[in-house]
This record gives structure tokens, sequence and C-alpha cells, in this order.
């Protein structure tokens, strides 16, 4: 101001400014605080939909490699079997819009392994010499496949039976004219569905551990395509043939596969030669293909899941600098008051 010497601050100047930026000193301790709050929130948040799914997806890839190793250790022989009936189990993750369609591997529609065909409708008879599931088959949207709905019958037949309730030795009811029957190509159904279920004990499949652990991403993360290519063979064994589910690399979770044209090619080979040579370890494991050759498909995925969740760290790290540099900056008000102060200086 006029008569102050230049350089020099008066007690009256700094009274003016204090009085001035006053109100910019209450906003800026009400923002800065809130600033840091909402910047430590934004990094947990990306802290949890970044880098941790994707290295859990890495950590379920090192855990499938470690079980098709010991899959491909055990004894697997070589057998003479014949391919009943083949077909494709869509396990993957993704919704209808961007699901691998049934026609892109070789099939007309995804199904599980089953003994289980269709022998007759009801009233009509049935010629089957195992047993005759009396029930409703129904398709499951959710799952991608057939599921029997609750109440079906089985009946143990060695020749043509009515298929209805009196021919099946039990009373009659409404539900009945919506029932079918169906023959199994085992006599002993339950076996060949609890060795396709669960074979030799195996861990769960690597897509039900993910529902489990895993959370809500399907915005955030790409999806799975994968699928399961499998085969209902009868073995040809010393006193009698026996029926049992194959899969590519002789259990579900091992045979987990996103090679679409690899499928597809398995599956017209089934079709084109239904005699063929299976690999037998027990009485509920059976290969389609070498399980050795599992190790390369899921060496692929260990490095596609490592290359995923080094990408995703990456930018999680560099959304945390600016969210970090954002939320402990210095806030406009403050920065206004030292320029203040230093033009008075």
């Amino acid at each position: 101001g006029p008569g102050v010497p230049s350089g020099h601050v008066s007690p009256s100047m700094l009274q003016e400014t204090d009085d001035r930026l006053e109100g910019w000193d209450w906003a800026a301790s009400k923002v800065a605080p809130h600033r840091k709050s909402v910047g430590v929130v934004l990094s947990l948040l990306l802290a949890v939909l970044l880098p941790l799914h994707y290295w859990r997806k890495f950590a379920l890839s090192c855990s499938d490699l470690r079980y098709t190793r010991a899959q491909a250790a055990d004894d697997w022989r070589s057998q003479k079997c014949t391919v009943l009936r083949s077909g494709v189990s869509f396990v993957g993750s993704c919704e209808e819009e961007r699901k691998v369609e049934p026609e892109e591997v070789g099939v007309e529609q995804f199904s599980r392994c089953s003994p289980w065909f269709l022998c007759s409708l009801a009233g009509s008879a049935c010629k089957c010499s195992t047993v005759v599931r009396f029930g409703i088959l129904r398709w499951n949207e959710d799952a991608g496949t057939d599921e029997w709905a609750s109440g079906y019958v089985d009946v143990k037949a060695n020749s043509t039976i009515s298929c209805d309730g009196a021919g099946l030795g039990m009373s009659q009811s409404v539900e009945d004219l919506e029932k079918r029957c169906y023959c199994s190509q085992s006599s002993d159904p339950d076996v060949v569905s609890s060795c396709a279920e669960d074979p030799a004990g195996a861990a769960q499949d690597s897509t039900e551990l993910e529902e489990e652990a895993d959370i809500e991403l399907e915005d955030y993360a790409p999806c799975s395509n994968t699928v399961v290519p499998w085969a209902l063979v009868s073995i040809e064994e010393e006193h009698q043939p026996s029926v049992r589910c194959a899969y590519a690399f002789g259990t579900a979770q091992s045979s987990n596969l996103d090679n679409h044209r690899e499928v597809q090619g398995l599956m017209e080979h089934l079709q084109r030669d239904p005699a063929t040579q299976c690999l037998v370890a027990d009485q509920c494991r059976v290969a389609l293909l070498d399980p050795s050759m599992a190790l390369g498909h899921a060496w692929t995925q260990i490095v596609k899941s490592l290359a995923a969740a080094v990408v995703a760290t990456v930018v999680f790290f560099g959304f945390e600098a600016l969210i970090l540099r954002w939320a402990c900056r210095p806030s406009r008000e403050v920065l206004s008051r030292d320029a203040a102060y230093a033009r008075l200086g």
C-alpha cells in the first residue's frame, strides 16, 4: 500500500487477509478430511474389484495344475471301448448373450453324461433289459442341461413293458401322463451317475469353487466359456462290458477346455469312429485322450491368469497413485491463502 516499503507486510494488512480467508480456512478444514476418507474408500474398492479377483483366478489355476499333475501321474491302461453317446457340458460363467453356442463345439445342445435314454412315451411300450426310469426330465436353463423332476421311479426290467403305472407295478396318477420311460444303458445306473459326478472322490469342479469363493464381478472381469467334452462308453472287460462316463482327460475337472475348435474336433472323431481306445485308471476314471496332454492346457491357463493378474495389479497401482495424489494434495482454499500471502510478501 502507499507509504509501505516494498517487501514489508503491516499488521493491518495481515489482519485484513486473515479476515478475508477465514471462511476459506473453515472450508479447508471440512473438505480435506472428507477427501481423504473418499480416497481410502476408492482405494479399497479398487483393491477388491481388480487385483484380488484376478489373483484368486491365478490361485485356482495353480490348484488345477496340481490336480492335473496328480491325475497324469496315475497308472492309465489302454482298453478297447465303444462310444454309446457323446456330448458337451457347459461349465463357464458367461451369461446367455456372451455364452458359446452348442453348434460351435459340435453338439445340438449342452448336456451332462448320463446312462439314461428316452425309451417311450407314457402309455406306449418300452423295450429295455436293464433298468427303466419312469419320470419327467426337464430342461434347467440355469444349469444348461436336463434334470430329473422329483417323483421318478426306477424299475428293473428284462423285456418289453408298458410305460404306465399299471405296467410298472404302481398305482396310476394324473402326473403319469406327463412322464416318460427312460432305459439305462447300464445295469447299475447309480454307479455310472456317481462316477460321473465324483470320480474317485475328486475335488469339486473349479467353477463350483469360484461360485462359492468369488464375488459378483461379471461387469468388471471377463467371463469364461469353458466346456467339458464327455462320452458314455462301454468298456470291454474280462467278465462283461461295463458302462462308464469318459471325459477328455479322465475327469470333468481336468477336462475344462476353452479351445472350442479342439472340442469340436473331438466330438466329430467320436461320432465318426465310435469303436476306439480309452485309457482307464480305475472303476470310475476313463479318459478319451492321454491325461498328460491336460498339463499343457493347465499351464496355458496359469500363464493367462498370471498375465491378467499382473496387468490388473499395474492398473490398480496406477489408479491408487492418482487417488492418493488427489486425496493428499492441499485444498484449493489453502493454496489460495498461500498465494495471497506470497503476493503480500
